[in-house]
């Protein structure tokens, strides 16, 4: 009986940092795709804003 109990401690002990790590590469991914779109939304974001200020600035003069 031990010796079977170690033989599955021991493939889950093998089978677990595979798992983990595909598990950590979906979440950086995740994390990557988050980044950009965040990133993409406030680069949009500031240029539109530089232009509207820009437009103002001439709608002034």
């Amino acid at each position: 009986m031990r010796n079977s109990k170690i033989e599955n401690t021991d493939k889950q002990a093998v089978d677990q940092p595979e798992v983990s790590v595909d598990v950590k590469v979906e979440i950086d991914a995740a994390k990557i795709v988050r980044c950009i779109c965040v990133a993409s939304v406030l680069i949009v974001s500031i240029v539109m804003g530089i232009r509207c200020y820009e437009k103002n600035l001439d709608s002034v003069k």
